[in-house]
């Protein structure tokens, strides 16, 4: 019940992230799931991890693109 979330463009988000999204928070309590912020130097992710990507926009995120 919970995402990791990273902005690779914006790393140093990682802890705002956390504390809008994270465990305990309302967002958590209010839908059930919550993010963990992570950042290039938190995860240790596989070589070609980029190429797996699924890019995710539609009415639902405002036209923002996840």
């Amino acid at each position: 019940m919970e995402a990791d979330v990273c902005a690779p463009n914006a790393p140093e988000l990682s802890d705002l992230i956390d504390g809008a999204m994270g465990p305990d928070t309302q967002f958590d309590r209010t839908h059930g799931y919550h993010a963990d912020g992570v950042n290039p130097t938190t995860a240790s992710l596989p070589d070609g991890w980029e190429s797996r990507l699924t890019p995710i926009s539609n009415r639902n995120t405002s036209g923002a693109t996840g």
